[in-house]
């Protein structure tokens, strides 16, 4: 545990994602199985159609076409089935994550002493057991769609460039932009969430105080000062909000801004390859 107001370093943070991934590795394991089928169907549907196409109807040959749909059919079962085994999977290795972490960090505050506790403030510990850990969640229950995601990208290029070196290679071009984007971006809304974690935290405190001590300094005119600081944290809560609303937006809504240009250029290049 850190103290109050403390940020979590990249280092500790990497490491402690590590440690939930090798304790749910029975269950990593088999959301990256089922998430590699998803994938490899996701591919194999399109190429079914085109080969129905091209093969059934455009050679008006019923039997290819019963063929290729019999294929289309398994290909879609086969990608519900992958879909279906990676989000079942992944939602209980990041829920049995979450829950041993909160249940970790209750056994760890419940056996310091007072001087320890002293340390961090009621609402810090909140936090630390709400924000942190369904970030953690939210992490973990996404690990396996985004390792067998760039499996499947990768895929794509190698089938892209069976067709056309061109396309491949726009394609590639996405990729230090993509890597750009996801070291900027997730750094400011890491920042971001640090202080909205901070004011949270900081607010918390003011409403135990209001709640404690509100009979004790009723009497002598410091209910004032306590609803003050509680106004002026939770403003601060509402101004960090907003911030780290707008640095997710921003991640969320750049990232698939690149891919949009990718495509761009490759019906470029590829329109012109095929008017030519």
């Amino acid at each position: 545990m850190r103290n109050a107001g403390e940020t979590t370093t990249p280092r500790a943070a990497v490491r402690l994602l590590g440690q939930c991934l090798r304790a749910q590795w029975k269950h990593v394991l088999p959301a990256i199985a089922g998430g590699a089928v998803f994938q490899l169907s996701s591919v194999i549907f399109p190429l079914c159609v085109e080969k129905a196409i091209d093969q059934g109807i455009n050679a008006g040959d019923q039997a290819a076409t019963l063929r290729w749909a019999l294929a289309i059919v398994g290909a879609a079962a086969l990608l519900v089935a992958g879909l279906a085994l990676m989000q079942w999977q992944i939602t209980v290795a990041a829920v049995s994550a979450s829950n041993g972490l909160r249940a970790g960090l209750l056994d760890h505050g419940l056996r310091m002493d007072r001087r320890g506790l002293a340390r961090f403030g009621r609402g810090d510990l909140a936090t630390r057991g709400t924000r942190d850990v369904d970030f953690v969640h939210h992490w973990l229950a996404g690990f396996a769609s985004m390792v067998t995601g760039l499996g499947g990208f990768a895929v794509i290029l190698v089938l892209i460039g069976r067709l056309d070196g061109l396309l491949a290679l726009v394609g590639l071009a996405t990729v230090p932009a993509l890597v750009a984007l996801n070291i900027v971006l997730p750094q400011r809304f890491s920042a971001a969430n640090n202080r909205l974690a901070a004011a949270h935290g900081a607010r918390a405190d003011s409403v135990e105080e209001l709640l404690s001590a509100s009979v004790a300094v009723r009497g002598i005119g410091g209910f004032g000062p306590l609803l003050d600081r509680h106004a002026e944290h939770s403003r601060t809560v509402a101004e960090e909000t907003v911030a780290t609303a707008k640095a997710a937006a921003n991640w969320a809504a750049t990232g698939p801004f690149v891919p949009g240009l990718a495509t761009a250029a490759g019906l470029l290049a590829g329109g012109w390859a095929a008017i030519d």
